[in-house]
């Protein structure tokens, strides 16, 4: 059963909502392996074309649960490492899940709960209320595995200028600086949210999606060289599939395909 999550799945889109409010809907051991168990089944589900991901109460999250991070701090190397190993395995998860993720920042989400909101594919942040900062150099501590999202998706002159800073950035900085996509206002980021992962189940193939979010984790880091060599792989495949021929065909009919009405043939 899952604790510290909700899950409210509407017109092939599913809500997940982080629930621990009374703190900040900080990360811990349960959390981690609730969310995990999640993406795994949420990526089965056939007829799920899109997943939001938000925080209950007034912060989206707020990183690990120090208390947590206390209790474990004295805790052996191996055991340590495995903890850390089971965050890593959760943002990969999200990273290589079939569906879309989108992060609904309805309010601060900081340190590892930044972190999870960068896994996502597509980050919308309220207005107001959202918050984006990566304080672990201020606690003694290193935003470890949150820098390697945070690179890939600003660069590294932004990405040094929050990690070693610490400073908190308001959610209009950070669609300036590319690391939200789109402002919500305020009260409305779940709602918006919502209306982008239905734009994307009714306009995308769930096949090319998948794919095409496959490819890019595939081509990560790779050589110029390496990476087309993937891209071609990965475009016969898709070129052969029958969402393919299915979607090129009504583009060639004038007829407007919604693919939530379409099975996910080879997604």
């Amino acid at each position: 059963m899952l604790t510290t999550l909700t899950l409210h799945t509407d017109e092939q889109v599913a809500l997940v909502t982080l629930n621990r409010p009374l703190q900040r809907n900080a990360i811990d051991e349960r959390m981690i392996a609730d969310l995990h168990e999640l993406v795994e089944g949420l990526g089965k589900d056939p007829d799920l074309r899109a997943v939001v991901l938000t925080g209950a109460g007034k912060a989206f999250c707020s990183g690990m649960d120090l208390g947590y991070v206390a209790r474990t701090a004295t805790a052996p190397e191996e055991e340590i490492r495995r903890d850390t190993e089971r965050l890593r395995d959760l943002f990969l998860a999200i990273r290589r899940c079939r569906l879309p993720w989108i992060a609904a920042v309805n309010g601060p989400a900081m340190a590892g709960g930044a972190g999870l909101a960068t896994a996502c594919d597509i980050i919308v942040a309220d207005r107001v209320h959202g918050r984006f900062g990566y304080p672990e150099a201020m606690i003694g501590f290193i935003p470890a595995l949150v820098a390697v999202l945070l690179q890939a998706r600003v660069g590294e002159t932004a990405s040094r200028d929050l990690l070693l800073s610490g400073r908190a950035v308001k959610a209009d900085a950070a669609l300036r600086m590319g690391l939200i996509n789109e402002l919500a206002e305020e009260g409305q980021v779940v709602a918006l949210a919502g209306q982008r992962a239905r734009a994307l189940a009714r306009s995308c193939s769930p096949g090319s999606i998948a794919s095409t979010k496959a490819l890019l984790e595939e081509i990560r880091g790779k050589s110029a060289e390496d990476a087309m060599a993937a891209a071609v792989e990965a475009n016969l495949v898709r070129r052969a599939s029958a969402e393919c021929h299915r979607g090129v065909q009504a583009f060639l009919d004038k007829e407007e395909l919604d693919w939530r009405r379409l099975g996910a043939t080879d997604a």
